[in-house]
């Protein structure tokens, strides 16, 4: 038999002092503490609304039967309950605001045109325009105090410096809540009580210092053990520990918005009790799911693992002599992989929710591109298929082809001197663009940017018109990934390993925009 399922779950066990560890909004308050100097307000009912003035905040609530007016100082640690009042006014949805210097607005996206949310900051008083910065997350709600703007999106709430586009996730939000700014700071209703929302609400408030604090440069982050491979998607990576005794090797995880980095999963089947040489070959990143491919002596394992039910399950298991996971790939909800037989051919599969839903046949294939459901095949002769539920809907023939990436209509193809992009409704070829001599044979897209890397360089492709720009030089060979946030580096120095982020808004001031 070529391969092996197991459909038995194992609990995920986490390395550190946190019982969960999660890369998505929902639960990352469990593995990140707040910012110091946050307070708090717990609310024995249910939010309805909230106001912050100086360094009041007015909280309408229906607490004890009845609608009712809490005034809270969070700095003088107070706070005094009325009686019952009248139910409050519906908070309208602000997608401007002014702090009597500064103007920002919300400006929609297009996922046509991929395209994310920006952030158009004004001159209050003359209307110039000032900046417009790409955002980390579709924001449905700013505001607006001293230089920085507070944004609701459905992944948290973060904090946007109007000067330069910094950008930090500071909290955790209730569906719905709109945060509020002022000198003073920052309130939002957090969502930690969210499986018992109608007996319990929270509140918390960030003074400016703490905001200030949060707001500082997103990494390095630097691990005392070399880092094999890596994956990015969304906000979060992942990274292989390399134990240099080869004992177990662990996986990192750094959620780049909050500042804060720990390890994951080191337990049966990712590290087995008993095992041959061996460790970690390969990982991909997709939502909250991962995929991770462990080699150990002759046998080849798969593992699905979830950050939400601390759940990890083996996909497929298999000996190299009958065959071998070639290649995996993931974005958003879609996971995927190539099981290659002894005979050449291969069976790409689709992951969903840690089941496998789907599979197709080939011939062959080298790399894998996930987007939207939809997976792009790299086959050793420079053929790429592009699938969609499982068929192929469209094959480009692109000779010397090293590396593929997928985004929307577009497939951007690297070859040993240019970086064609094509359309893959109808398989034309759209630019055509020199790289330089000695590309690493490896490519990302996001934006309308291609990320490649070039020896010790980071380097970024506007794909509209093919112009280049250096983001990165390194002191080591480097490789990078780019996504919502911006570019993620990585580069290992002696035994030790590094990890880096260049945000979107530094990728567009490379190139003058």
């Amino acid at each position: 038999m070529v391969d092996v399922t197991s459909r038995g779950f194992r609990r995920l066990g986490v390395v550190g002092a946190v019982a969960l560890v999660f890369c998505g909004s929902a639960v990352a308050y469990v593995c990140h503490p707040d910012p110091p100097g946050t307070r708090t307000l717990a609310v024995a009912g249910r939010v309805d609304g909230y106001a912050l003035s100086g360094g009041r905040v007015s909280v309408e609530a229906w607490v004890k039967g009845c609608e009712r007016r809490i005034v809270w100082r969070p700095l003088a640690a107070s706070r005094r309950e009325s009686g019952c009042t009248a139910p409050p006014r519906p908070a309208s949805t602000g997608r401007s605001a002014t702090d009597g210097h500064f103007r920002a607005k919300v400006v929609s996206g297009s996922q046509l045109l991929d395209q994310p949310d920006r952030l158009a900051v004004y001159d209050a008083r003359s209307g110039r325009a000032l900046h417009e910065w790409p955002l980390p997350a579709p924001a449905s709600s700013v505001d607006v105090a001293r230089g920085v703007a507070v944004l609701s999106t459905s992944n948290g709430v973060y904090l946007l410096r109007l000067r330069d586009g910094r950008f930090a996730m500071v909290g955790v939000k209730r569906p719905g809540d709109r945060p509020e700014i002022a000198r003073a700071g920052l309130v939002f209703q957090d969502d930690q009580f969210k499986r018992r929302s109608r007996s319990r609400s929270l509140l918390k408030f960030m003074p400016f210092a703490t905001i200030r604090h949060s707001l500082r440069p997103l990494g390095p982050l630097r691990v005392p053990f070399r880092i094999g491979d890596f994956s990015l998607d969304g906000r979060s990576v992942i990274f292989v520990k390399k134990d240099p005794s080869g004992e177990c090797d662990r996986i990192g995880l750094w959620l780049v918005p909050w500042h804060y980095a720990t390890n994951l999963m080191d337990e049966p089947p990712i590290c087995p009790e008993h095992h041959a040489p061996g460790g970690v070959t390969a990982l991909a990143l997709g939502g909250q799911y991962l995929e991770v491919v462990t080699t150990y002596g002759k046998v080849q394992t798969l593992v699905s693992s979830t950050f939400v039910r601390c759940i990890e399950k083996v996909v497929t298991r298999t000996r190299l002599s009958a065959a071998s996971v070639s290649a995996v790939a993931a974005e958003g909800d879609t996971l995927a992989y190539a099981l290659k037989a002894k005979s050449g051919a291969v069976r790409i599969s689709r992951i969903h929710g840690q089941s496998v839903v789907g599979s197709a046949n080939l011939t062959s294939a080298s790399r894998l591109s996930v987007d939207s459901g939809r997976v792009a095949v790299l086959r050793p002769g420079g053929e790429i298929d592009v699938l969609q539920d499982d068929q192929v809907v469209q094959t480009i023939v692109a000779p010397g082809a090293r590396a593929v990436a997928l985004r929307h209509d577009e497939l951007v193809v690297l070859t040993r001197r240019k970086l064609d992009v094509y359309s893959v409704a109808d398989g034309w070829l759209l630019h055509g663009w020199t790289v330089p001599p000695a590309t690493d044979p490896a490519v990302d897209i996001h934006y309308g940017f291609a990320l490649l890397t070039v020896g010790k360089e980071v380097v970024a492709v506007r794909l509209s018109n093919g112009q280049r720009r250096v983001l990165l030089a390194a002191p080591a060979r480097v490789r990078a990934q780019v996504d919502d946030i911006g570019a993620v580096y990585v580069y290992n120095s002696r035994r030790a390993g590094v990890l880096g982020f260049i945000p979107f808004a530094a990728v567009e001031r490379a190139f003058g925009s």
